[in-house]
C-alpha cells in the first residue's frame, strides 16, 4: 500500500483559505483523478476548515488548524485537526437542507465526501477525517 501525504498549517482567517484551496488543488494534481473528484476534495476541505474559524475561533491564541492531506489506494484522505471546542458533526448526521441555511457547510461536505469521520483526542483536539474514493482521468 502506498501513501503519500502533505501536511498544511492553515491560520485561523478567513484570508488564508485561498492558499489553502491553492495547496490542496496543487497535491491533487500530483496524483491524476476527475476533475470533479478534485473539485469535490477542495470543496469539503475548504467548507471544514472555513467553519472551524467562523464558528470556534471565541479564543484567542488557538493554534493554526492543521490539514493532511493522503493519497492512499484509489482515495484521497483529509484529515483536519483543531484545538478549537468539541464539536461532533457526526451527531447532526445526516445533514438537511433547510430554508434558514442552518448547517449548510455540514450538508455540502456530506455530499463532497463520501466518508466523514470524526473523533475528539484526549489532548483536546478534533479530528474530522472527510475521504474521497477517486477515479484516475
Amino acid at each position: 500500500m502506498s501513501v503519500e501525504r502533505k501536511r498544511l498549517v492553515v491560520p485561523r482567517s478567513v484570508h488564508c483559505l485561498a492558499k489553502l484551496r491553492s495547496d490542496v488543488r496543487r497535491f491533487l494534481r500530483l496524483h491524476p483523478m476527475r476533475w470533479r473528484d478534485e473539485s469535490r476534495v477542495v470543496l469539503a476541505v475548504d467548507e471544514a476548515v472555513s467553519n472551524i474559524i467562523i464558528h470556534n475561533n471565541e479564543k484567542s491564541g488557538l493554534p493554526p488548524i492543521e490539514v493532511e492531506l493522503r493519497r492512499v489506494d484509489g482515495a484521497v484522505e483529509a484529515i483536519i485537526r483543531d484545538t478549537g471546542s468539541k464539536f461532533n458533526p457526526r451527531k447532526k448526521w445526516p445533514p438537511r437542507l433547510t430554508r434558514d441555511r442552518k448547517h449548510l457547510g455540514l450538508y455540502i461536505i456530506s455530499k463532497a465526501a463520501d466518508e466523514v469521520r470524526y473523533r475528539f483526542i484526549a489532548e483536546g483536539y478534533n479530528e474530522l477525517t472527510l475521504v474521497k474514493h477517486t477515479k484516475k482521468r
